[in-house]
């Protein structure tokens, strides 16, 4: 199993396909491959007798049977089924993208070049190549995985259900009346990987950051920021809200940032510099609430969130 984070910053695990598995279903492939391969240079060499072609016109059509043996006939299936041709059908296998989304056609013609040219045939020494660059890679990649950025995986094991991150309650009211799914997908992701970076930032450093994507983000979705909240909690509601509409009606483990756990760093804290105490962090889960904007809790409420964990009742 190896974790992903999609474009919706949902925590998943997904089986990974090695080498015996791939082989099998590459091997597969070639049979089917080489019984194409021969029905089409039947077809071309009726072709060529019946129209008297010349040898130039002959070898162009090689040419491309060569072309759409090697190339075509992955890119076409794998294009058509979403990750999937016949042998990886027969083996549960299917190509993802590395967030684990599904592949499109610049995936699957970027592996497919790769695969006819590094990999397997031109340059890849029949596999050689592939072999060697899915036993040094984590995650069993090729080079054409590495390019297209994409990844095989078992298709046909049941996936645990991915854990999603919940909104603070001063917030759900708010982020409801937004359309997150809006966001240009490089804001969302950059949005998405300050939220997992977060322990790694200064606290000044997380502060600023975090201000600049809240101002992209309510100017993206034309909406006013609420309140003077710190922005890992508003840029969390965001996200929160993003993995709910993209995933109705999912109902997976609760996934809370700020807890230290997979999405969720365990938020810093500010280090006295100088030998003088700071005040309480607003990165800290004992921070009082600004209560500064309408509708949210008053400040000093008891345990105030650190962004995700709702203040105890009671």
């Amino acid at each position: 199993m190896a974790a992903f984070t999609t474009g919706e910053a949902v925590a998943l695990e997904l089986p990974i396909a090695r080498i015996p598995t791939r082989a099998t279903a590459f091997l597969v492939d070639v049979v089917l491959q080489v019984v194409l391969a021969l029905l089409a240079a039947g077809g071309l060499l009726v072709l060529g007798t019946r129209f008297d072609l010349d040898s130039a016109w002959f070898d162009a059509l090689v040419v491309v049977l060569i072309v759409g043996v090697l190339i075509g006939y992955p890119v076409l299936w794998e294009t058509l089924t979403t990750g999937r041709t016949p042998g990886k059908f027969v083996l549960g296998l299917r190509v993802v993208r590395a967030d684990g989304g599904p592949v499109d056609l610049r995936h699957t013609l970027t592996r497919g070049l790769a695969g006819a040219i590094v990999d397997f045939w031109l340059l890849g020494v029949f596999g050689a190549v592939a072999v060697l660059t899915s036993l040094c890679s984590p995650n069993a990649r090729r080079v054409g995985d590495v390019l297209a950025g994409t990844v095989v995986v078992h298709a046909q094991r049941r996936l645990p259900l991915p854990a999603l991150a919940v909104p603070p309650p001063w917030l759900a009211e708010w982020v409801a009346r937004t359309d997150p799914t809006a966001l240009p997908d490089d804001l969302a992701l950059a949005v998405r990987r300050y939220l997992t970076r977060l322990p790694d930032l200064t606290p000044a450093a997380a502060h600023d950051l975090g201000v600049a994507l809240v101002r992209a983000v309510c100017a993206a979705l034309g909406v006013p920021a609420p309140g003077t909240l710190p922005p890992v909690q508003i840029l969390g509601a965001i996200v929160a809200e993003r993995q709910r509409r993209a995933l109705p009606g999912l109902r997976g483990p609760v996934l809370v940032p700020g807890a230290g756990n997979g999405l969720g760093p365990a938020l810093p804290q500010l280090v006295p510099v100088g030998g003088a105490a700071p005040g309480p962090s607003p990165w800290s889960p004992r921070a009082a609430l600004p209560g500064s904007a309408p509708g949210l809790p008053p400040s000093g409420t008891p345990g105030g969130g650190n962004g995700f964990v709702p203040p105890p009742v009671g």
